[in-house]
Formats: C-alpha cells, structure tokens, sequence
C-alpha cells in the first residue's frame, strides 16, 4: 500500500472518530437537559391547600397518644367533649397557624399503588381543619424522607398523591391531651421574704423555720428559730435557710394530670395522703413612693402576707416526676423530681445555725472558763478611742483573774473560739463515757449571758457540745482542744 492511500485512510478514521464522538455529545447534551427538565419539573413547589387561619373554627388531630378536637367559640378554642376544660390557647393557636396554609416542596408520585413504602398505610399523625364555611382539609403524614427534606404526605383522601411536606410543625401535635392543659402560675417568692417554711414528711421528720426578730428565741443571731426537725429549738443560719427558699424559684408545674381531681383521683396520685405537705409564708412589697423603701428594714405597712400550700403525692411512672396539687387548685399537675428533692428533701442540719461560741469581742463583757480542774475568770474592758470616722474604735483592757494580760492574745484566744463548729447531730446509738463536762464556758456580753460546755461523746473525734439547756450536736475534738487550750494559756 502506497504511503498516500494510508494517509487518506488515516484520515477517514479519524473523521469517523470525530462524527461518533459528536454524536454523543450531542445525545448526552440532549439526555441532560431533558433530566434537568424533569428534575424542575419534580422539585417545584405545590401548594396543597391555604385557609384563612381567621376563619379556623374546627382542629382535629390524632397520633398514637392523642385522638383530639378542638372547637372555636367566641376566639376561645374548646376541647369538644369538654368545653370545661381548661384549654392551653397559645398551643392550640400555634397549631392552627402551622397548618392554615401547606406547601409541598415537591410531588414524589402521581399514582401511589403502594403507601406502606412511605409508612402512609398507617400515618403518624392525621390533621384535619374545618373553616367557618365548612370547608375541611386533611393531612395524613408518614415516613421522614431519606433526604431529610421533610415527610411524605398526601391530602384528605387522595392516596395516589405523595408529596413531601415540612415536617417542623409535626412536634407542636405530639402532644397528649393532659399535655393541653393550662398550667397555674407558680408562686413568685423571693427567698429573703419568706417568713415561715415548713415541710411535714409522712415518713421522715418534719421541718419548721419560722422568723422573728422580736420574739424568737434566738433573735439575738438571725431571727430564725427552728421547732421542727429536733426535739428542742435551735438556731437557723440564715445562709442555710436561704439556699433552702431560693430553690422555690425553680418551682414549676411541667403538665397537666386532671383539671378538677376527684376523691378517687386524689387517692389515686397521692394527693389524699401525701408524701409531702409544703407550706410557706412569705410577703410582698408594695409600691411605695417612700424614699425608705431601699433600707434593709421594710416597714409592716408596705407588707403584703402571703401563704403558698403544696400537696405532693406519688412519683409517675418515670419516677422523674411527683403529682401534686398546689393551694387554691383542684387540679393535679406534675413538678420535676429534682425539683421537690430541693424543697422538701433537703437536710435540717443545713439550716441550722453551727457556731455555739460566736465569740464576738465588740459584745464581751467577762468569760468564765473551768477546764482541767482550774477556773478562769477573762474580762475585756473597752473605751472608746476619739475618732472622726463613722465607726468606732476602742481601746481594751484585758485580765484573767484580775491580771492585765496581753490584750493581743487574748483577743486572739478569744475570736478562735468561732472555729468551733457544729459536725454533724448527735446519734442515738452512740453511749458517751461520761454526763461531766470536759470543759465549760460562761459567756457574758452586753445582752446576753449564756453557757456552752463540752462533754464526752465517742472518745476520740468528737465532744457533744450542750448551749444552755440544748445539746444536740457534736463538734470536732482537735478543734475544741486547740481552743480551749491556747485560751488557757493566754497570760
């Protein structure tokens, strides 16, 4: 074959190459444009049904808790076989605008033979709306899509039909009917204004802080006397009991159980023989143009008193949840565990004032110690120093028996006694060695005298330690023998 002819046949192969190529091209170019096509044509948005959410009279939904129908009368919405029921209108509202209107992003198929592929056989959740006209819409809904675009979705009875239909509005009808009920506000009690809290335990031992700082008992330290939780009265610590009110802010009612509860009901969560029994005293302040009004001390008159009862009865079946019934309520309403733990649960020993021996030298008149067989009579007089400042300043004096001793300390000696501390109550298994006291001391101030000893208890950690008549605690030994000792020593 001449050189020529084999260019000439190269040549014709390539332009074959070239015209099959551009066949393809041309083919592939078509294919894509008619898929395109399709694809808008698939993807474009259709509108399924539009009301005015005005005219809204009539929702029905149902899932697998709920099977439900509410009624518009007068702009209020009703339960249809309860009209009595008190109805949570915002819920409701935020139902009907979710469904007034419904726009598919896309049709996935004209003629469904099969629903069970998009879980439509047995929808989730079936919405039906009613207009003043009565015209009425449905929506049946299935499976989420695999692209996560929403759910499939057909309307009223047309099965054929699948679309895919948001599927953010679907939690606002998971709701169970109790779920729908209006929940009563919880009491705004700010914890410094509460006077009285008391918790009565049908097992367990009850609690009772009442506030007086005129005619308490120990009005002297914070007004707080405790007179359930002990066999006598003790002291409350003003930050324990704080800790304690504080946590009623976080009172809140998570459900509706029954709106008007019967005796059986009541029996039935609990209510009638509760586990708990809260109740709270406590004022507001009124609105008062009185400059006074930011002291520390509220006059009586801008006072408004205040008492808040709070039934708890069983835990649910979650068991993260009590029943329970507040005052001036006949229903029945659930407030998280954690949250009854904080104000019924808590432990007394937390309120309790913990330093028998405050120690304060501005209030000291004399102390008496008698400790290892001596008596120690301590004295701190105090003169006031001349100052230009609003506090004062004094000079000291101090002796034991009579002596001047180093006021420095003393002073020191003295104040350390406030490291003493209550650890813990006294337990009723424990049997002292000994009624005679290791140490006593009689305090002397400008108001009030009173006496702490220190008496034997488990003979190598503790002392129970006995204020006046009271001895209900123990306090670390180390820490009292410190104490007493270095107070002995003060020369």
């Amino acid at each position: 074959m001449t050189k020529q002819k084999k260019q000439t046949i190269t040549i014709l192969v390539l332009l074959l190459l070239l015209i099959l190529l551009g066949g393809a091209y041309l083919f592939a170019s078509n294919y894509q444009k008619s898929k395109e096509k399709k694809e808008s044509s698939a993807t474009k948005s259709v509108s399924l049904y539009k009301f005015k959410e005005n005219d809204i009279t009539k929702l029905h939904y149902k899932n697998s808790n709920a099977n439900i129908t509410f009624v518009k009368e007068k702009n209020t919405w009703k339960l249809e076989n309860d009209r009595d029921f008190p109805v949570d209108q915002s819920k409701v509202k935020t139902m009907v605008s979710d469904m007034a209107a419904v726009t598919a992003s896309r049709q996935i198929t004209k003629d469904c033979n099969d629903l069970s592929e998009y879980a439509l056989d047995s929808p989730s959740l079936v919405i039906e709306l009613t207009d003043k006209n009565g015209k009425t819409e449905s929506i049946s809904y299935g499976l989420e899509s695999a692209a996560a675009e929403g759910c499939y979705a057909y309307t009223g009875d047309n099965t054929k039909e699948v679309y895919v239909v948001p599927s953010n509005v679907t939690d606002d009808f998971s709701y169970t009917q109790a779920q729908l009920m209006t929940l009563p506000d919880a009491p705004d009690i700010s914890a410094q204004y509460v006077t009285s809290y008391e918790v009565d335990k049908k097992k367990g031992t009850n609690f009772l802080a009442t506030y007086d700082n005129k005619k308490a008992k120990y009005k002297d330290i914070y007004g707080w006397d405790i007179t359930k939780a002990y066999d006598q009265t003790v002291a409350g610590d003003e930050d324990g009991l704080q800790t304690v009110f504080s946590a009623l802010s976080g009172l809140e009612y998570t459900e509706g159980v029954v709106y008007h509860a019967t005796k059986k009901e009541e029996k039935q969560y609990g209510i009638s023989n509760p586990k708990y029994t809260l109740n709270v005293r406590y004022y507001t302040v009124n609105d008062t143009d009185d400059d006074s009004s930011d002291s520390t001390e509220i006059a009586e008159k801008d006072k408004t008193y205040h008492t808040f009862k709070l039934l708890v009865g069983n835990l649910d079946d979650t068991q993260q949840n009590y029943y329970v019934q507040p005052s001036g309520s006949n229903g029945i309403y659930l407030v998280s565990a954690d949250t009854i733990a904080s104000i019924a649960e808590f432990e007394a020993f937390s309120c309790v004032y913990k330093t028998p021996c405050p120690a304060n030298t501005d209030s000291l008149k004399s102390l008496t110690l008698n400790y290892q067989g001596k008596k120690y009579t301590m004295t701190l007089d105090k003169e006031e120093k001349p100052s230009t400042s609003s506090s004062k300043e004094y000079n000291y004096t101090s002796k034991v028996n009579g002596k001047k001793v180093s006021d420095k300390t003393f002073r020191k000696a003295y104040e350390a006694l406030g490291n003493i501390t209550y650890s813990a109550a006294i337990q009723s298994g424990v049997k002292p060695s000994s009624d005679t006291p290791v140490a006593t001391l009689q305090f002397a101030e400008d108001n009030k005298n009173f006496t702490v000893s220190f008496l034997p208890y488990d003979g190598s950690n503790f002392y129970r330690v006995k204020v006046n008549d009271v001895c209900l605690f123990v306090a670390d030994m180390t820490t009292v023998d410190s104490c007493l000792k270095d107070l002995a020593a003060v020369k």
